[in-house]
């Protein structure tokens, strides 16, 4: 029980929650590519609505996953959406597509802080090729489609990032302008659980 919620209770200790404020629409792939010049995504896992999955560069002909995003996707699959909720199961970039098909992206913000990887978390130290233990900015947000005057809450995403792409402080300082604790709580820890369960999954 004291791992299974350890995460949880460190970083909302230390962290800051990010109340709904809607700021950036520059996507993730968007942000990679300028940075490192290549983009890719490879899902990991995808069932029951959670998608894993990592979105890398390459470096000498090496793949670094400079994000590994845990995704909870909506169950309520509208018909105005339903062509790109299927390209995204197959495996399509969530923003990529939606941008690409004329749809408006914000994010509502619910956390920004820090999860510091161990020598349990397998997947994310090799995915990202680095040596924990490792403190890494970690990112929640809403996924709001817009389209016609109707927007949709898409999805929840978990965004963890490298070291040497995005840190807390970053991120603070692009989306940061208002946060609020009190409402988002019970919400980020269950969250949080879910991602230090993905953390040490080895697959």
């Amino acid at each position: 029980m004291l791992n299974k919620y350890r995460l949880a209770t460190l970083y909302l200790a230390a962290c800051c929650i990010i109340g709904c404020t809607t700021y950036s629409n520059t996507l993730n792939s968007e942000l990679i590519t300028q940075k490192f010049g290549t983009y890719g995504i490879e899902v990991i896992e995808n069932e029951n609505n959670i998608r894993v999955s990592t979105l890398y560069s390459y470096k000498e002909n090496e793949r670094i996953s400079r994000t590994f995003a845990i995704t909870t996707l909506t169950e309520q699959i509208e018909t105005i959406f339903s062509v790109e909720h299927d390209l995204i199961t197959k495996g399509g970039s969530i923003g990529a597509v939606f941008k690409d098909h004329g749809w408006s992206i914000t994010k509502q913000h619910k956390f920004i802080g820090n999860v510091t990887i161990d020598n349990q978390s397998k997947r994310i130290s090799r995915l990202m090729r680095i040596e924990p233990p490792l403190p890494l900015a970690i990112h929640i947000y809403v996924f709001v489609i817009s389209k016609n005057k109707k927007s949709f809450n898409y999805a929840t995403i978990a965004e963890i990032h490298h070291p040497a792409y995005l840190t807390s402080t970053m991120l603070k300082s692009t989306y940061g302008r208002e946060y609020s604790g009190a409402n988002n709580m019970a919400e980020v820890k269950k969250i949080l659980t879910l991602v230090n369960r993905k953390l040490r999954n080895t697959k």
